[in-house]
């Protein structure tokens, strides 16, 4: 709701918002864009990245950390 107060009236001429405007603006969003799972992308992720690491060969393992690291060092 601040961040919507503090940009949007300004820069498209909206208006303000209420707190309950915001609440639905978020659940809105969330059915919409991301559902409603809390965190538990980042630990599919985790045990995804954990199986395909299991299911390659050393070659293709150690190739497959060389390019996360390089990817990593980037940032």
């Amino acid at each position: 709701m601040l961040l919507w107060n503090a940009i949007l009236p300004q820069v498209t001429q909206l208006s303000k918002i209420s707190y309950w405007q915001a609440l639905g603006l978020m659940i809105l969003c969330r059915i919409l864009f991301g559902g409603f799972s809390f965190g538990g992308k980042g630990r599919n992720a985790k045990y995804f990245l954990k199986e395909k690491l299991m299911g390659m060969d050393e070659n293709d393992r150690s190739s497959f950390k060389e390019e996360w690291r390089k990817r990593s060092d980037r940032l």
